[in-house]
């Protein structure tokens, strides 16, 4: 009798099997080729992120070998102290705050300036904002943050933020409009702007320190020309801050400006062709053409911004040590300080995660924001 083999078990033709190792191979080759890179980034990124948020959990000494864990302690002292919630504090301000916030988003939503979903999830934060959180109120007059640096320090560097951001994407989105031209000489220009951003963060603020000095500063010397009095930028509590905020401009601008240009030269010459053709001007080009076709471009510049903006401590450090009074110290120098002068490294641990999850949470709404918008 012949011994037939059913079809269910016979052997895959040659090339079948040929085609598959060749694939699995493929496969392989790719994994081993992310391999380095996933490998760096897990020690340097993703195992610092849980290491630091153990040592959060925990009193821990730079120094030493004092290791107790205290759970959520270390938030507790940063965040708050003695809550209580109570439904007739600032009542009427926080109802007039929710209704009006429902009435902006009503607005926003009837001109479809943004979508139902992303006005119902701003809706509900702001009845958890503006129900919640604002009706809890220190008791017996205690400060409502344990760590009274802390919060000055949150705020300090919010209002750089506020101040950086828009001036630096502002100035980074005008030049790469003005360098976004076809003449041999724009070369030239574009690496004169973008030269600044090379330098390091040292050599920056000790040029910028020179130059705003009161007695032999450029500046100083500029406003004697007209019969002015010097200025100490540095030494003046409302002066110092923004005074950073130009020596960052000055040392930052020219990344965001290449960004603009790569974008800038993505859209296509036809579009301002057709443009022109309907009598468009130069203004109504730039509004109406250039930056509705750079929406992607600005939406990751401005996250990127946000971030590094955030992470301000270079400049202050070496500029103002967080001087005068107080007025510049930000949240990485207050972490710094923390973790690095007093030896406390769980608590500045603490303060990392709060800035991680804050930039976290900013950038997630900026991103989805302007997704939504877009679908």
């Amino acid at each position: 009798m012949d011994n037939v083999q059913p079809a269910s078990i016979a052997a895959a033709p040659p090339s079948s099997l040929k085609s598959v190792q060749e694939r699995f191979a493929d496969t392989i080759a790719g994994y081993l080729f992310l391999l380095p890179f996933v490998v760096v980034y897990f020690l340097f990124r993703i195992y610092p992120l849980f290491r630091g948020l153990y040592i959060s959990l925990h009193e821990w000494e730079l120094v030493g070998t004092h290791r107790e864990y205290v759970g959520l302690e270390n938030y507790r002292s940063l965040l708050w102290n003695n809550l209580q919630w109570d439904i007739p504090y600032q009542l009427i301000l926080r109802v007039a705050g929710l209704a009006l916030t429902a009435v902006v988003l009503w607005w926003l939503v009837r001109r479809d300036r943004i979508g139902r979903i992303a006005a119902v999830v701003l809706f509900v934060s702001a009845v958890a904002i503006f129900a919640g959180i604002l009706g809890l109120h220190p008791q017996d007059g205690a400060a409502r943050w344990g760590d009274e640096l802390f919060r000055e320090a949150a705020k300090n560097t919010l209002y750089f933020v506020v101040l950086s951001t828009p001036s630096i994407v502002i100035v980074g989105l005008l030049l790469a409009v003005a360098l976004n031209r076809p003449w041999p000489i724009m070369g030239l220009f574009r690496t004169i702007f973008f030269s600044s951003y090379i330098f390091s963060v040292s050599v920056v603020t000790l040029i910028w320190v020179m130059v705003l000095s009161p007695r032999q500063g450029i500046l100083a010397h500029f406003l004697e020309i007209f019969g002015a009095e010097p200025i100490a930028w540095l030494t003046d509590k409302d002066l110092a801050m923004p005074a950073i905020v130009i020596t960052t401009l000055w040392w930052t601008v020219g990344f965001n400006m290449i960004l603009f240009l790569a974008g800038l030269q993505d859209i296509p010459s036809e579009v301002y062709e057709a443009a022109k053709l309907d009598g468009a001007g130069p203004l109504v080009n730039f509004f109406r053409v250039t930056l509705p076709l750079l929406k992607r471009t600005t939406v990751a510049v401005v996250v990127l911004q946000v971030m590094f903006s955030f992470q301000i401590f270079g400049q202050v450090y070496l500029m103002t040590r967080g001087g005068p009074a107080g007025s510049t110290r930000v949240l990485v120098l207050e972490i710094y300080q923390t973790g690095f002068r007093d030896w406390m490294l769980g608590y500045a641990s603490a303060m990392s995660m709060i800035l991680f999850l804050f930039m976290l949470g900013t950038s997630i709404v900026q991103i989805w924001l302007t997704q939504e918008e877009e679908a």
